[in-house]
């Protein structure tokens, strides 16, 4: 997974490994599980609740062959 800080600053992106969804529920079974994860794992990482809703998630997209142009 990976860390960085917020666009405001004032917080922390959190990627893990991705998984696909279609829809508002699939998104917060997924953010729920994934919420939980983390309140296991950094007991003292305050989590913005508010991250449950789909319209603040952050599309981060992926390209297997990605084209590189080293001029």
């Amino acid at each position: 997974f990976a860390v960085y800080k917020s666009f405001s600053m004032s917080g922390l992106h959190i990627i893990t490994k991705g998984i696909s969804v279609k829809d508002n529920k699939s998104y917060r079974q997924m953010w729920e599980y994934e919420r939980r994860k983390l309140k296991r794992d950094f007991r003292f990482v305050k989590i913005d609740e508010k991250a449950k809703d789909i319209t603040r998630a952050l599309f981060i997209g992926s390209d297997d062959n990605p084209l590189i142009d080293i001029n």
